[in-house]
């Protein structure tokens, strides 16, 4: 071409070079800035350079064909999502209507339109249990567990596993809750089920280190004392047993045997059998007195306080300073108008132990006979801070303050001694 004019698409460097504009000259305004993008991105991805003269609306849906299953499937999802939002709540509605088998078919549905909805799955399980079908609310729950490991979850699961008989399985999920769970209540909750698949099991050890946890978190909780009480008995019973089958001729066996019948009051069958271990092991500390008691007890003998007595003497020729055989020595003269020795026997028992409340109640009711009340109130005050619910050292207190003229303070120990009384008295159930 004339008058140095190169043709369009060429470079003083040849043909084929990038014009010299787009190396040397900067763009200004917004449309070069905007056709200088689209070269850059034409370029990176192997498009042509030449201008796409397409119209807008041909190249604005160029992808229509690619995204549109996409679009589909999203818009389908989202309708599932509808609808199994709308079985839930139904599902919701029948469970406050009392309604569960509706519940049950409404979760069902939801199950089949979104197998992936923990939420649902959960749900249903829990109406299985509601239901009373703790197979299929394990299955359900196990599902619910695998797509989202909620600990509430685990714990239902737990549970439904107990229900179906499945103790082994609830065992390690009851054993994470019970000690990652912070509310002493649900804990609490979670520790009983614990026990009871310990024992349920065979394993009375592990539910006792269980109850011990348990006592510490709800001390007073009835289902936690009753749960105690049977596994402290498994274990009592599982160790008598073995001791019958190792040792049959033991005294422990006779000890066990007298304990035994002394809490149910059996008093002149418990002397027996401390006879019995007398017999095996005459040397054995704390028989007689125990021996001793039963007698007093049983008022079987005319002569049982000189049995009780001798028993008595018996324990502390192998034990000297027993202050319960002393003070039971003090008890008997005292019985017999006997004031000197039982206010010696007495005396003897405080000086070895100034804290045993019986040895200074009984001083105190030798004192009271003596009309000594300052010296009296002055031993039972001291037991009076050992055991300030004590029958005997309130009724005793009673005394000594009316003795002493004191009569406000003696209403007060009146009332007192009452309400101590009232509350020892066993409750008696109605018919119904």
């Amino acid at each position: 071409m004339g008058g140095g004019r190169m043709a369009r698409g060429t470079t003083a460097g040849g043909a084929g070079e990038r014009p010299k504009c787009l190396n040397t000259r900067r763009s200004t305004g917004p449309k070069s800035a905007v056709m200088t993008t689209q070269s850059a991105i034409r370029n990176r991805y192997g498009i042509l350079a030449a201008v796409d003269r397409r119209p807008v609306l041909q190249r604005r849906w160029r992808w229509a064909p690619a995204v549109a299953p996409l679009l589909g499937a999203v818009l389908l999802w989202a309708q599932k999502d509808i609808d199994v939002r709308a079985h839930l709540e139904r599902a919701e509605q029948a469970l406050q209507r009392s309604d569960p088998e509706t519940a049950r078919k409404e979760l069902q549905e939801a199950v089949r339109l979104n197998p992936s909805s923990a939420e649902a799955h959960a749900r249903l399980g829990m109406v299985y249990r509601k239901l009373g079908m703790p197979a299929q609310a394990a299955e359900s729950l196990e599902q619910a567990v695998r797509l989202e490991p909620d600990p509430r979850v685990k714990v239902l699961l737990a549970f439904s596993y107990k229900e179906a008989g499945r103790h082994r399985d609830a065992i390690p999920l009851l054993e994470a809750s019970f000690e990652s769970e912070q509310k002493d209540s649900l804990r609490s909750v979670v520790g009983q089920h614990l026990v009871e698949c310990h024992m349920a099991v065979g394993a009375p050890e592990q539910a006792l280190a269980v109850v011990q946890k348990l006592r510490q978190i709800a001390p007073d909780d009835p289902g936690v004392l009753y749960l105690s009480s049977k596994v402290y008995l498994t274990l009592w019973n599982g160790a008598f047993q073995r001791m019958m089958a190792k040792a049959p001729d033991s005294y422990q066996v006779h000890l066990i045997r007298a304990e035994a019948l002394e809490a149910q009051e059996k008093f002149t069958e418990a002397a027996g059998e401390y006879r019995q271990v007398l017999k095996i092991a005459p040397q054995t500390a704390g028989i007689h007195y125990r021996l001793a008691r039963m007698i007093l007890r049983g008022g079987a003998s005319a002569d049982a306080d000189q049995e009780a007595l001798a028993e008595f003497r018996k324990e502390l020729e192998i034990n000297p300073g027993d202050v319960h055989a002393i003070a039971g020595v003090g008890e008997i003269h005292l019985s017999r108008n006997r004031l000197e020795e039982a206010a010696r026997s007495f005396q003897q028992a405080v000086s070895l132990q100034p804290g045993y409340v019986p040895a200074r109640v009984g001083l105190a009711k030798v004192l009271i006979a003596e009309k000594q009340w300052s010296n009296a109130l002055e031993h039972l005050e001291a037991a009076s801070k050992q055991a300030p619910d004590e029958e005997a050292v309130v009724y005793n207190l009673m005394i000594v303050y009316r003795g002493l003229g004191r009569s406000d303070d003696a209403r007060r120990a009146f009332d007192q001694f009452q309400r101590l009384k009232e509350q020892s008295r066993p409750k008696v159930t109605p018919p119904q």
